[in-house]
């Protein structure tokens, strides 16, 4: 696996299978020269094959942060499997290092990404991993803790905005479960899982078998660290403060507006999809309080993550981050 950042330096990494290590190096010559080997441990995983024949491996997924544009000072960040918890589960580790007079490389303590219960019995594997522009960390993976049977598998996803020192939680990205048991699936899955963040946007793919066969799907999602203002709102109306935020029962959302007029209140998901509409008609002049009880058009419970509020008038939106921690 490699990464090359923008300066022109590469960074590689692989698998050794005795003593079981996971190797880095890197290059600031364009890859003509390289220094010595780095080793980073990693306890299990490798080659097996989990419930439902599908064959996994250690295979380490590599992104370069390119905001910085120093020669010698990269970051790169590894997401990857490993079943020494019991499970199989992903993990994350972060390399800084920086290359001048004097050589300097570190890695990270191992995180694990996800935050299901740890030693369940659900897999969680084939991790993907890509960085933004804003160096926002972004992660994909399959996840079966939707089963207690621990065979089928959904796609699950969570981010980071600070090197990786904390996560977002995870978020279920499919809207229907893979069985990878059916005649001629399981070996067909393979580490096809792949993201892209952009601009505000995440894309991810993955080899889905939810009608029998395999294929490709595809989501869009809205970014955690998103703009709060993607399109402005007509002067004449505003979203404001959403209190408390982080909120565990209820969050008061108040707008505010000069005349009377039209607008659409609702929250939204990760994936742009709706939880609920909290208002759809003529607001008053001023200002305007309403609240979210954390439950969605159906009554139900909304589980902890993280949700946009979106304010609609006259054809434009207007969007605040409402993180539910239950």
């Amino acid at each position: 696996i490699r990464t090359a950042f923008e300066n022109g330096d590469v960074d590689f990494t692989w698998l050794q299978s005795s003593p079981r290590h996971a190797g880095w190096d890197y290059s600031v010559t364009e890859g003509w020269t390289f220094h010595n080997d780095t080793w980073l441990t990693v306890a299990g995983a490798y080659d097996y094959e989990i419930n439902g024949g599908i064959l996994v491996s250690t295979v380490m997924a590599e992104a370069g942060d390119n905001q910085i544009g120093s020669i010698g000072y990269e970051k790169a960040y590894l997401v990857y499997m490993d079943n020494s918890a019991f499970d199989t589960d992903v993990l994350f580790s972060r390399i800084v290092s920086y290359f001048d007079v004097t050589e300097f490389v570190d890695f990270s303590p191992r995180i694990r990404l996800s935050d299901d219960e740890l030693g369940n019995g659900a897999d969680q594997f084939m991790p993907t991993v890509a960085v933004d522009e804003l160096g926002t960390v972004h992660v994909a993976f399959f996840d079966r803790r939707n089963d207690p049977n621990n065979l089928l598998y959904d796609v699950y996803y969570t981010s980071s905005s600070d090197l990786g020192y904390t996560w977002s939680p995870n978020v279920r990205v499919t809207t229907a479960s893979s069985d990878p048991s059916q005649p001629g699936v399981a070996g067909q899955i393979g580490n096809r899982i792949g993201i892209a963040a952009w601009e505000g946007h995440v894309y991810i793919t993955w080899t889905d078998c939810r009608n029998g066969n395999t294929d490709v799907y595809a989501s869009r999602m809205l970014e955690t660290g998103i703009s709060e203002q993607p399109a402005p709102l007509p002067e004449n109306i505003s979203l404001d403060n959403l209190y408390p935020n982080p909120f565990n029962s209820s969050v008061e959302i108040r707008y505010s507006a000069n005349s009377v007029q039209h607008v659409s209140l609702d929250v939204i998901d990760l994936l742009g999809r709706q939880i609920t509409n909290l208002f759809d008609g003529n607001c008053q002049a001023g200002s305007n309080r309403i609240i979210w009880d954390g439950k969605s058009g159906d009554g139900q419970d909304v589980s902890s993550g993280i949700y946009f509020v979106r304010l609609a008038a006259s054809g434009r939106s207007q969007i605040k981050k409402a993180v539910l921690l239950r």
